[in-house]
């Protein structure tokens, strides 16, 4: 229960997923992505913004 919790938390209050793909490349999903409810996020952002300033790029799918 605590689990879904905070991954309810983080993706109201942070719903910027990002992760590294197998090639090594820093990589940011939004809501609105066809990959967002897929990824297995390694952090997470409160926008496109900070997602940038950290070094991920934004998905092109």
């Amino acid at each position: 229960m605590f689990k879904n919790l905070a991954l309810s938390f983080k993706t109201k209050f942070y719903p910027i997923k990002a992760n590294i793909n197998s090639k090594g490349e820093k990589i940011y999903h939004c809501p609105e992505g066809r990959l967002y409810y897929s990824v297995k996020p390694v952090d997470y952002f409160k926008n496109e913004k900070q997602a940038e300033k950290a070094g991920y790029r934004r998905s092109k799918i």
